[in-house]
């Protein structure tokens, strides 16, 4: 997994989504290691939360921001041209557990290493 977060990295991606773990968890902007990274760092969320019995964990992850086990939900992504914005709807409540809005990043210069990765992605268009 440390290689295709690296890959990830060095190709700019802004948001990474895993759904291995049976919780909602959201990280604060990080780089590979899953250390605290504002200015190139993705916002990973593990989205758990579809059906199966959710588990708690015993302590956070490190750079952890967001976490919780007690509802099943969604994620909501509204993805634009330069920016991200998300909510987790819980089954529980008509209001969002967590939301927020975040920055995309801008990919640094791909190398020969990388000249066979080709990462894509859609997106709304900004109408602002």
């Amino acid at each position: 997994m440390q290689n295709i977060l690296q890959t990830l990295y060095d190709s700019g991606v802004t948001v990474v989504l895993t759904g291995h773990a049976h919780h909602y968890e959201r990280f604060a902007p990080q780089n590979p290691e899953g250390v605290r990274d504002p200015v190139r760092g993705f916002r990973q969320f593990v989205v758990g939360t579809g059906g199966v019995p959710l588990r708690p964990m015993k302590k956070p992850h490190k750079n952890s921001a967001v976490y919780q086990a007690d509802s099943l939900g969604v994620l909501r992504l509204d993805l634009y041209s330069n920016f991200y914005m998300w909510q987790f709807l819980s089954v529980k409540t008509d209001q969002p557990f967590d939301a927020g809005r975040g920055t995309c990043v801008s990919p640094i210069i791909k190398t020969e290493s990388m000249a066979s990765t080709d990462l894509t992605a859609s997106f709304i268009r900004d109408k602002m």
